[in-house]
Formats: structure tokens, C-alpha cells, sequence
């Protein structure tokens, strides 16, 4: 997670002595933010968030990362279409800013804000006492699948990646917990997915982030390294691994998809070897979903190793 996200980083490293100060203001200007953003109506929340990101974002530093990954998995789009991608990709974020702000008042209005699909026939409906992994991308509205366990009735514990600023990682823990869910801090959280998946319940997290002790794992054309932990943690419990992913609809309503049922391979007895083609099949959704909508993908790190990600580079100059 980033260091500093309003206070400008150079800033910060020009005046070491100052930078506990600074992540202070950074911490506080956040939180002036997300609450002018709560205030606002759902619509104009996204209307004027999208705006800003959309504009300044891809001038920043995170620009080039993010056209650097576009490049990677569209290799033939113009540098026109990955500009315009790149901006979209920006909205996205700044609309994904305001969605976490609202997210109280979306929560309250569930029965008309969402609905919910199965695009998979073979999975079954999620109930109390049935333990379930729960997979989801940064695509779409990904941080209302927190929301899943109030839609389906069921406990669902979801990581997420600390922020490097205490006072940071405040303001965000107090924004995701207004979505019903229990949240889990992902640093040496093992033994309470453990804990959760034995006790019956489901547990969730975005997995379409780099992970540098995981395995390289074919993604969007490349391998890359990615974590195994959710079809290890299927594996063990004899339970289902679902992607899951929330898409946007008019009106700033909802739809909750489980997407697809990732199941073992029954021919293959190796438990390492059937962790790794489950985690196969979990990239290859995840790229269904980015290639059919790519400006709704958050992208503004490196994913593929870093060959790759200079050749990306190189082929923009």
C-alpha cells in the first residue's frame, strides 16, 4: 500500500524530519475527503471523485505503471487506446473512492441496491455452517463483495493489505467495516482463516495481486507470481473455491455475480499440483472479467516480472 496518498511522496523525502507531521496531514486530508464524499448524493459522490482521478491520475506517478500493465495484457491496442484506457482506469478508482464512502448508506438500501446472480449452475447457494473460499479482482465495484455476507446471510471474514500509516490504516479500517463484513488484517492471518473455515464460515480476498513468495501462474498471457493460498485452503477444508465479482448497473445499483465455481481436477492426485491448476483456472476468470471490461481495472502496480514489465516500458518510447 502506498506510503502517502495527498500529501505529494517527494515532499515527504525531501523533509525527512517532517515526515511523521506530514503522514499526519495525509491521514486527515483522507479523511476530509471520504467524508465531503459521504455527504454528497451516491451519483454526484462518483460523478465528481471520477472526475479528479480521471484527470490527474494518469499524469501522476502511477500513470506509467498503469499503462505499462495495459500494454502487457493488450499488446496490439494503439498508444490512443491505451491512453484512454488509462484514464478510465483512473475513474475508476476515483469512482471505487466514492463507493467506499457510501458504502453505509449503499448497505442500509441493500434490498434495492443489489441484486444478486449465480452465472455458474454448479454453485450451490451459500448458507450458515457451510465453509466457503470466496476469490474476487480488482474489477468493478470490487470492495462491495465485502458485502457479501449481508446479502447471503453468512459470516464472511475478508483480508485486506495494511496501510504502511497507522493513522491511515485507521480511516480505511473504519470505512470497510461499514460494509457488514469482518475484516482480517492479511499480515500473519493463517491461523484465523483456519479458525474460520473449520468453525463453518466463508473467507474472502482479492487475489489478483502480485505475490512474491507465490507461484508463477499463466495470467493474461504471461506467468506471473501469484498466491495459491485460496485453492490450498479449498483443498484442505474440502470446500468451494468461488470467484466472485460485483458489477455496476444504472442508478448506482448493483449486481453480485458468483462468477464460477473453481473445482479440482479429479484426475489429478498431487495436492500441490491441484492447488496450482485451481489457481490457474482463478487467473484465467480474472482475465475474462478484465478483458471485458479493462477501464474498470485497477492495475497501478506491477504484476508480471520485471522483464516483462520493461519490455512494456520500452515499447511506449
Amino acid at each position: 500500500m502506498p506510503d502517502e496518498y495527498l500529501v505529494p511522496r517527494r515532499l515527504v523525502r525531501a523533509v525527512p524530519a517532517l515526515a511523521g507531521v506530514l503522514r499526519r496531514v495525509d491521514a486527515w486530508m483522507l479523511q476530509a475527503a471520504f467524508g465531503l464524499l459521504a455527504r454528497l448524493s451516491p451519483r454526484n459522490a462518483a460523478g465528481l471523485a471520477g472526475g479528479l482521478f480521471g484527470f490527474f491520475g494518469p499524469s501522476g506517478a502511477k500513470g506509467a505503471k498503469v499503462r505499462r500493465n495495459l500494454r502487457i495484457v493488450f499488446p496490439h491496442h494503439s498508444e490512443a487506446d491505451i491512453a484512454r484506457l488509462t484514464r478510465a482506469s483512473f475513474r475508476h478508482v476515483g469512482v471505487a473512492a466514492a463507493e467506499l464512502a457510501q458504502a453505509p448508506r449503499v448497505l442500509a438500501a441493500r434490498d434495492t441496491r443489489f441484486e444478486m446472480v449465480t452465472d455458474d449452475p454448479r454453485i450451490r447457494p451459500l448458507r450458515p455452517g457451510s465453509p466457503a473460499v470466496i476469490v474476487t479482482a480488482h474489477v468493478g465495484a470490487w470492495q462491495y463483495t465485502a458485502m457479501l455476507g449481508q446479502l447471503a446471510g453468512v459470516r464472511v471474514t475478508s483480508l485486506y493489505a495494511p496501510e504502511y500509516n497507522p493513522r491511515v490504516r485507521a480511516v480505511f479500517l473504519a470505512l470497510r467495516q461499514a460494509m457488514g463484513c469482518n475484516w482480517l488484517c492479511r499480515d500473519d492471518s493463517a491461523r484465523v482463516l483456519l479458525k474460520e473455515l473449520a468453525a463453518g464460515n466463508c473467507v474472502g480476498f482479492a487475489a489478483d495481486t502480485r505475490f512474491d513468495q507465490g507461484r508463477l501462474v499463466s495470467f493474461c498471457g504471461h506467468d506471473a507470481m501469484t498466491n495459491t493460498a485460496a485453492a490450498r485452503l479449498a483443498l484442505r477444508f474440502n470446500c468451494p473455491l468461488i470467484a466472485l465479482r460485483c458489477d455496476r448497473l444504472p442508478g448506482q445499483r448493483y449486481r453480485m455475480v458468483l462468477s464460477r465455481l473453481i473445482e479440482p481436477d479429479p484426475d489429478c492426485t498431487d495436492p500441490d499440483e491441484q492447488a496450482l491448476r485451481m489457481t490457474r483456472a482463478m487467473n484465467e476468470e480474472f482475465e475474462r472479467w478484465i478483458r471485458q471490461n479493462p477501464g474498470q481495472w485497477v492495475c497501478m502496480k506491477r504484476r508480471w516480472p520485471r522483464d516483462i514489465d520493461r519490455q512494456a516500458a520500452d515499447a511506449s518510447r
